[in-house]
C-alpha cells in the first residue's frame, strides 16, 4: 500500500465510526493483507481473501464502505457481490460513508454533522 500509515489512521476513524453506531465492524482485508496472513500481490491468496469476504457479507445483515479516499478494487467486488446477494434473497443493507471533514486547518475525523450552508449568507459560508 503506497501510504500505510494514512491508511492505518484512516482505519481506526471508521472503525471508532461504526463503534459510535452501535455497530460490530469487520475490516477483513486489514484482517488479512496488513497482518500478512495473506498476499494481496499474490493472485491466489488475492482470491482466497475475497471468498473471506464474501463469507463475512452474507452473515452480515449490512455492509457500510468509508468512500472518503475513493473505492478499491476490492471494495467495488464486495459492493457487486453484496448487491448480487441482496437480489439472491440475503438482504443487506449497503451504507456509504464519508467521515472526513476538512477544516481550513486540515482534515479531521469527527463523528460530526456535514458543513451546512449558512442561510442568508452572500459568500455562502459553512457553519
Amino acid at each position: 500500500m503506497k501510504d500505510l500509515a494514512r491508511a492505518k489512521t484512516y482505519l481506526r476513524a471508521c472503525i471508532r465510526d461504526s463503534l459510535a453506531l452501535d455497530e460490530t465492524p469487520v475490516a477483513s482485508h486489514a484482517m488479512l493483507a496488513w497482518t500478512e496472513a495473506l498476499w494481496d500481490e499474490e493472485p491466489e491468496q488475492r482470491e482466497e481473501g475475497l471468498e473471506v469476504a464474501k463469507h463475512l457479507i452474507l452473515k452480515a445483515d449490512k455492509m457500510a464502505l468509508y468512500v472518503d479516499y475513493g473505492y478499491s478494487r476490492g471494495m467495488k467486488e464486495a459492493l457487486y457481490f453484496a448487491r448480487t446477494a441482496k437480489v439472491e434473497g440475503h438482504p443487506i443493507i449497503i451504507e456509504v460513508r464519508r467521515i472526513m471533514h476538512v477544516r481550513e486547518y486540515g482534515v479531521s475525523f469527527v463523528n460530526a454533522p456535514e458543513p451546512k450552508l449558512i442561510e442568508g449568507s452572500s459568500t455562502k459560508a459553512l457553519a
